[in-house]
């Protein structure tokens, strides 16, 4: 076998060992998202499908402030809830 078949066979191969390699499911990442909310309303949409619908949130460095004097100070994770909304239907989890 020449130079240029193995070639061409390793790189057919590597293309298919890499292209099995793939997971088989869609995974959309939002990246990190920064916002403040004061009321606690709604306020970030992103957009899923009936086949890609597995959402996770992840809360990373959560900031309190005291209104009356402006103070931020560490917040706990263990008072933040969240829910997730239909914005078609308006149904939430819980």
């Amino acid at each position: 076998m020449n130079v240029r078949k193995m070639a061409i066979l390793f790189v057919a191969l590597f293309t298919f060992m890499v292209v099995s390699a793939v997971p088989a499911y869609a995974d959309k990442d939002y990246g990190q998202r920064y916002f403040k909310t004061e009321d606690g309303k709604y306020d970030h949409k992103f957009k899923t499908t009936s086949l890609d619908n597995h959402v996770q949130v992840a809360v990373y460095e959560i900031k309190k402030v005291k209104k009356s004097t402006g103070k931020k100070s560490n917040g706990s994770r263990s008072s933040l809830d969240v829910r997730l909304c239909n914005s078609s239907s308006g149904n939430c989890t819980s």
